[in-house]
């Protein structure tokens, strides 16, 4: 986990922050401009209050966590900006997927194209076939499959289904942690003891111990766990990423594929 971040890093940090917020507002824009000129209501909702507030939802929860959590901070967060900051990754990564599914539903209901909603998805084999080739390519190069089945995916499924994503609330060196412990311990018995002087000044050398945290995860459960993810910087790459597609996605979106017949379907399922 990353205790903290050179100077280097934060000042493109920050600066990549007001760059992709801009540009986030800039693709909400457009596809705001796009709804208007679709005559089918179905198709422009989705592109107008799907993606267009899912668009707004992310500038929103990424400026919240570099406001609440900035990567310059020296000291752990209070418990309620980490609540703020949960909350805002919570929503920045439900609708990070939910901003692909929008753009699914999208494309299929712009061409007319009938599937089972279960089949629906910018991911799904049965809605990939019908992508322009520009559309599809991005989506099956290998960056983009990893990032969606070994990061996005998983870690959406925790928020909706499982443990909800965390920050955890510091960072101790091994050795640290071990003194820490010790005075949690000692802080019960000096409660007990209703020894307040001592248990002022153990709270002062536990926040000596302690540097702020900026990574996030969601199960500790063997099976489950994954190596902690930099909070920051995943943050900016996610907005990249739908900030790149999102560009190919408006300029490719009225083309479709000429799919097989459905005897040859399975060839075409990559």
């Amino acid at each position: 986990m990353s205790m903290s971040y050179d100077e280097e890093t934060i000042i493109k940090l920050c600066a990549e922050r007001g760059d992709v917020c801009k540009k986030l507002q800039g693709l909400m824009e457009k596809h705001i401009i796009q709804s208007e000129s679709l005559s089918c209501t179905n198709t422009s909702e989705y592109i107008k209050y799907g993606i267009g507030r899912r668009l707004s939802i992310l500038k929103h929860s990424l400026n919240t966590i570099f406001d609440v959590f900035s990567p310059t901070a020296k000291f752990p967060l209070e418990t309620n900006d980490r609540n703020t900051a949960e909350v805002a990754l919570h929503a920045f990564v439900i609708n990070i997927y939910g901003l692909f599914d929008n753009w699914a539903w999208a494309f299929l209901k712009r061409h007319k194209i009938d599937l089972s909603p279960r089949d629906v998805g910018m991911f799904s084999k049965k809605t990939k076939i019908h992508f322009p080739s520009k559309i599809k390519s991005y989506l099956e190069s290998d960056k983009i499959k990893r990032w969606y089945n070994e990061y996005l995916k998983n870690y959406r499924d925790a928020v909706a289904h499982r443990i909800p994503l965390y920050i955890p609330p510091f960072y101790s060196s091994p050795s640290d942690g071990l003194r820490y412990n010790e005075l949690e311990r000692e802080m019960l018995e000096s409660l007990k003891a209703n020894n307040l002087q001592r248990c002022e000044e153990i709270e002062r050398e536990q926040e000596a111990l302690t540097k702020p945290c900026f990574a996030f995860l969601h199960s500790f459960s063997e099976g489950q766990s994954l190596k902690p993810v930099s909070l920051h910087p995943q943050l900016i790459c996610d907005a990249m990423t739908v900030l790149e597609f999102g560009e190919i996605f408006l300029k490719n979106w009225h083309e479709r594929a000429i799919v097989p017949p459905k005897e040859t379907l399975s060839d075409w399922e990559i």
